[in-house]
């Protein structure tokens, strides 16, 4: 068992700044991840998504603070809550084709047609930060 596990709904290529292997995987994989690890962080920032995702995996995504800030370490890590992450996960809903959600607008299960899942893991190595 792990003792945290990072979720999000997006992750953004500005923070990578070390090697990082990218792995698409199923939603039933990052299901296993979640329940397999004792604590839960998240960053997801689009909380028009957040119950539908709860709910699909049967654990709680919300955040502790809306749409929190990630951090990178001195070492490529990622940092959320002084927690420090050598992998995250992020579970993207993909919508029907040609459609873009407003900012706020409430998305409904018959909105997504399905979901894109990859789990991040990130390579230490000497100190990116000097």
């Amino acid at each position: 068992m792990t003792s945290q596990l990072l979720v999000g709904n997006t992750f953004p290529a500005s923070l990578i700044t070390v090697p990082v292997t990218i792995t698409p995987i199923t939603m039933d994989d990052v299901i296993y991840a979640m329940g397999n690890s004792e604590t839960l962080l998240s960053f997801w920032g689009h909380t028009n998504t957040i119950s539908i995702v709860n709910k699909l995996t049967g654990y709680d995504v919300t955040p502790d603070t809306e749409r929190p800030a990630l951090e990178v370490g001195c070492y490529g890590q990622i940092i959320l809550n002084g927690f420090e992450f050598s992998e995250l996960y992020t579970i993207t809903p993909l919508y029907k084709e040609g459609f873009r959600p407003q900012i706020g607008q409430e998305m409904t299960p018959e909105d997504i047609v399905g979901w894109t899942v990859l789990h991040y893991q990130f390579e230490p190595t000497v100190s990116v930060k000097d």
